[in-house]
């Protein structure tokens, strides 16, 4: 990450300033259930790691979607496609999926 894009985000680990955001966050959730869905393999990781479904509202349902071409694709599919297109095949990606690594290149 370059130098002007990085942040300090140890203040989001403190422990009492995550409870007073879930807190306020079950004042001001609306009634009747609410539901977002992410795309994303690293956000998923990181719901579950810290347990944040357990510190929002009940009403609030995250549900994890089937993830971006990045998060969830294999080093060993990725070191496949590698082979397949150094053959001579062409292969079609998304554009991301190019610097994703495998095990010896992306």
């Amino acid at each position: 990450m370059s130098e002007a894009f990085a942040m300090d985000l140890s203040a989001f680990q403190d422990r009492n300033l995550v409870q007073r955001a879930a807190e306020v966050l079950r004042r001001i959730t609306p009634d009747g259930e609410l539901r977002f869905m992410h795309v994303c393999g690293t956000h998923e990781n990181t719901i579950t790691r810290y347990g944040i479904r357990s510190i929002i509202p009940d009403s609030i349902n995250v549900i994890p979607g089937p993830g971006c071409p990045v998060c969830v694709t294999s080093t060993r599919h990725i070191d496949q496609a590698i082979e397949i297109a150094k053959k001579g095949t062409t292969v079609f990606t998304y554009g991301d999926m190019f610097g994703v690594p495998g095990t010896h290149s992306s």
